[in-house]
């Protein structure tokens, strides 16, 4: 991270704003795309804080290689994660915008994936 460093003065710096690119609405609206999700419940002790470098660690070595692979038939694509003193805990979320066909082959390479077989998986 770089350092930053706020300066004051009788002058006004105005930062300008861009705006964040948005996908087009007709590609969003192809008949036989639909978003899907992959969600991975997170082991979280009780008294503890969440152990968030696991999405970091799922990012990097699960999702991203997907990212790579089907570079072209995802549309959008997200990750979310959030701990919660509820019934859903701490999730690490890989949220997508592609065809069934695609979903189908996303799914069934997340359920080979070797880190989460791993024996007694310290994820889940």
């Amino acid at each position: 991270m770089g350092n930053f460093s706020l300066l004051s003065a009788c002058t006004h710096r105005q930062i300008p704003v861009t705006a964040h690119p948005q996908p087009d609405k007709a590609v969003l609206n192809d008949v036989g795309k639909s978003w899907y999700a992959a969600r991975f419940s997170l082991n979280w002790e009780k008294g503890q804080e969440p152990n968030w470098y696991l999405g970091t660690l799922l990012a990097g070595e699960v999702i991203s290689p997907l990212l790579e692979q089907y570079t072209q038939q995802l549309i959008c694509w997200r990750v979310h994660r959030r701990a919660v003193h509820d019934q859903t805990g701490h999730v690490f979320s890989f949220i997508f915008y592609s065809s069934k066909a695609s979903a189908v082959s996303i799914y069934q390479q997340l359920q080979s994936n070797q880190l989460l077989k791993f024996p007694n998986n310290y994820l889940w």
